[in-house]
């Protein structure tokens, strides 16, 4: 892997080409550069095969054009940046670099603007590159950012044949009007709404601009992230914004089918913070960090891709689990009484969890506040302790830890309630917008930021906390504005730059102590705060078969052990307990109120949840960080019945594997041919049927050829299969 800037390079001898700079970045078979010509720092090249542009042809794509119909450059630059008003895409000047083989710095100065750009590429090992800017304004006067998009360009052609003639086409090439649909096909989030999170589907990409996004003040129940198929070649492109704000990824199909001497097409992308403008208004000297692009290219099918994906997020983006505190068995209390806790309920809820295999007991909403309003009108309010609970919350949770288990908290610190003490005395601490107060702190006045983080490590302290659950249920759209310097400055990019340093300061400060995600269930599961965090909630659907459907969403964009799914959270939808429970191995293993009270507790049931329980700790648990996932049916969608949902977890050396075959209503047939994916044709491997109780033994070469019946034979019914090489 690396990352590298070279100015001059070997060009044919009978060729001029002047010395002009040019990135490259190479991670295992990605390549990808940019160049900086006549002004304009553009994206030349992106391979998924590890082969570069030569510096002759990037010169001859990208110098010219001026009078063509159909430039190169017109939307190939490296990023977008408008400041007052102006859209700078032309005179950059090189100011310099700077790299130390896996991260490069590309200094730029706009030559009318007074403004430096610091292009940051970085590359980890794996298929992909991350790309974050630093904008500063170099003037003696405020500007204001309108748009910026850190990573930009062209990310596939099909049929383009660049500068060549027509008699050097080759008749091997694809021609597109064959092609049964687009040229490129884009594989996204089709439903961003709540509890229909997971909703992925490959769409054709229709010609002209097209794009996704989020405008709900937070990433959204749709995560900002995508892939994008080039159908003439084959190549995979994903795209991850690590950006908890509002977002957008604009996309532009170039495609025109009558063209002569032969039809073509370019696939552009832009990838964006999204909202009001000024998105960020800069004093003189002061500098804004953009969120990173995550950028990955790969051959492969959709499996490839997502494993590709989520071994870059295990390299670069998610936090090392503290030693010895890796992917818990989690009790959480939400569930108790629909939300109302009683001390009586939740210390024999606590007993049994721990009976179980519990590790982490995990306090819900409702331990604050007055017991006779709801827990939402007492948010904020965080030293006043619900009077339901007699001896305290600290008491609670030294309950848990007599029993063995780690101690946390669930606290929505961004938020406050219609009752709260801190709305009534400090008013002009929270989001405005349109003369309206938002119930929602401004983090981006830093007095405020200051007392957020001291709430947050005040409640750590307090409780002595072994994990931290945040939450965040509020919509703030376009989010708050703050009259500055003459503009209207949208909060959200300070507000989200304040939100992540409190928890880098957190983490910095308490190595120990484990941070689970949550809003509203999936609608904060961005790279951004995941880098943050150590495992989320992906969903508030609690019915076993939506929440597996969106957990196998879920599960193509984060790796399965930071996915959080609770199906079937109280007494909530209905399934056979084995595929409920099953659907846990396949994430961070949660669960609560699985029975109202000891006496309450049915034995046969009480046996499979000990069993599900002894199986993700010792057969699950320690392959999941690692595992390579197979999406037997990654095509789920909510407002179908669907048939089956099938996944496959698998070691990297192919050893061990297990398999969950989950038959949903419009299955047919009693059984499902189930081809594993991730093992080896040189073992052989005995099969465990959990459901059935009997083991068998087969070659490997088989049953990747042949496969297996696995029998399931009613609807929300499973099969667990574990699978070992002998």
């Amino acid at each position: 892997m690396n990352v590298q800037v070279s100015h001059s390079g070997i060009t044919p001898t009978s060729a001029e080409v002047p010395d002009f700079p040019v990135l490259r970045v190479d991670s295992d078979r990605l390549v990808y550069q940019e160049a900086l010509i006549n002004g304009q720092y553009l994206g030349a090249h992106l391979s998924a095969m590890g082969r570069p542009k030569q510096r002759l042809e990037i010169w001859q794509d990208l110098q010219g054009g001026a009078t063509s119909d159909r430039p190169l450059r017109t939307r190939q630059h490296a990023f977008m940046l408008e400041i007052d008003g102006q859209l700078l895409t032309d005179r950059w000047e090189w100011t310099g670099s700077h790299t130390d083989g896996v991260h490069t710095v590309v200094a730029l100065r706009h030559q009318q603007r007074p403004v430096a750009v610091d292009v940051h590429t970085s590359c980890d090992g794996t298929s992909f590159f991350t790309r974050h800017l630093v904008i500063t304004n170099t003037g003696d006067r405020p500007c204001a950012i309108a748009k910026v998009a850190p990573w930009s360009g062209l990310a596939w052609s099909a049929g383009d044949k660049g500068v060549l003639a027509p008699e050097h086409f080759s008749s091997a090439d694809v021609e597109l009007q064959a092609l049964p649909h687009s040229a490129f096909t884009l594989g996204r989030m089709t439903d961003s709404s709540w509890a229909n999170e997971g909703a992925f589907d490959w769409v054709p990409l229709p010609a002209g601009r097209s794009g996704i996004e989020s405008m709900r003040g937070h990433s959204g129940f749709g995560a900002p992230s995508c892939f994008l198929r080039n159908e003439a070649t084959g190549e995979l492109l994903a795209i991850d914004l690590a950006w908890s704000g509002n977002w957008s990824i604009t996309l532009f199909n170039d495609f025109e089918p009558a063209r002569r001497p032969r039809c073509d097409a370019r696939a552009y992308v832009e990838v964006a913070l999204a909202g009001p403008a000024p998105l960020r208004v800069l004093e003189p000297g002061e500098s804004a960090e953009t969120p990173k692009v995550h950028v990955g290219a790969l051959f492969g099918d959709l499996d490839a891709a997502i494993q590709a994906r989520h071994r870059h997020i295990r390299t670069s983006v998610a936090p090392p689990q503290p030693q010895g505190a890796q992917h818990l068995v989690e009790l959480n209390t939400w569930a108790a009484a629909q939300g109302q806790i009683t001390e009586e309920q939740l210390y024999a809820e606590i007993d049994l969890a721990a009976e179980l295999g519990a590790e982490l007991f995990m306090l819900d909403a409702n331990w604050f506040g007055n017991a006779a309003s709801d827990w939402i009108d007492g948010l904020g309010d965080w030293n006043q302790e619900s009077p339901l609970l007699t001896k305290g919350v600290r008491a609670a949770l030294d309950r848990a830890r007599e029993n063995g288990l780690r101690a946390g908290l669930w606290v929505e610190p961004e938020r406050v309630g219609s009752n709260s003490k801190l709305l009534a005395d400090k008013p002009e601490w929270f989001m405005h917008r349109r003369g309206q107060v938002i119930p929602n702190l401004d983090l981006s006045q830093p007095q405020v930021a200051e007392y957020f983080e001291n709430t947050i490590t005040e409640i750590i302290d307090r409780y002595q906390l072994d994990c931290f659950r945040i939450d965040y249920n509020l919509r703030v759209g376009e989010g708050g504005e703050i009259d500055r310097d003459g503009y209207t400055e949208n909060i959200l990019w300070r507000y989200y730059d304040a939100l992540y340093k409190v928890f880098d300061t957190i983490r910095e400060r308490y190595p120990k102590l484990l941070l689970e995600n949550c809003s509203s269930g999936g609608g904060r599961t961005d790279l951004g705060i995941m880098s943050r965090f150590h495992w989320t909630q992906v969903t508030d659907h609690f019915a076993p078969a939506p929440t597996a459907r969106i957990l196998n969403g879920a599960t193509i964009t984060l790796p399965p052990e930071l996915c959080q799914p609770y199906p079937g959270r109280g007494a909530q939808g209905v399934s056979d307990i084995d595929f409920l429970i099953r659907v846990r191995l396949f994430g961070h293993f949660n669960f609560g109120a699985s029975f109202p009270a000891v006496q309450d507790r049915n034995p046969a049931t009480w046996e499979r949840w000990r069993h599900g329980i002894e199986l993700y700790k010792d057969f699950c648990r320690p392959l999941l960080p690692t595992s390579r996932m197979f999406h037997h049916t990654p095509i789920q969608r909510q407002t179908e019945p669907g048939e089956w949902i099938v996944w496959e977890c698998a070691d990297p050396t192919g050893d061990r594997a297990y398999a969950g075959i989950f038959r949903l209503q419009a299955a047919e047939g009693d059984s499902y041919h189930f081809r594993p994916r991730g093992l080896r044709t040189d073992r052989a491997y005995r099969i465990r049927y959990d459901t059935a109780g009997w083991d068998r033994e087969l070659d490997g070469g088989a049953l990747i050829d042949n496969g297996i019946r696995v029998p399931v034979a009613s609807a929300l019914t499973s099969e667990l299969l574990l699978i070992e090489a002998v």
